[in-house]
């Protein structure tokens, strides 16, 4: 199950600069592409890596989580 965190934020420091919305699942779960903000994070809990919504549309991994 997918969750966003929080709500929507215009100015949100993280490790790639600015993020609209962050959101959390498994990473076996579908990352969603319909309505979701450019820079938006997604993190799998389950493996501690970050993603960010790229402006090609697409999940891009940035990393692991500390």
């Amino acid at each position: 199950m997918i969750t966003i965190s929080g709500q929507r934020r215009q100015q949100a420091t993280n490790p790639i600069g600015e993020s609209d919305y962050d959101l959390k699942g498994l990473s076996t779960d579908t990352k969603p592409t319909e309505g979701i903000a450019v820079n938006s994070l997604f993190l799998e809990v389950d493996t501690g890596k970050f993603y960010f919504y790229s402006s090609n549309n697409t999940w891009e991994e940035v990393g692991k989580g500390g």
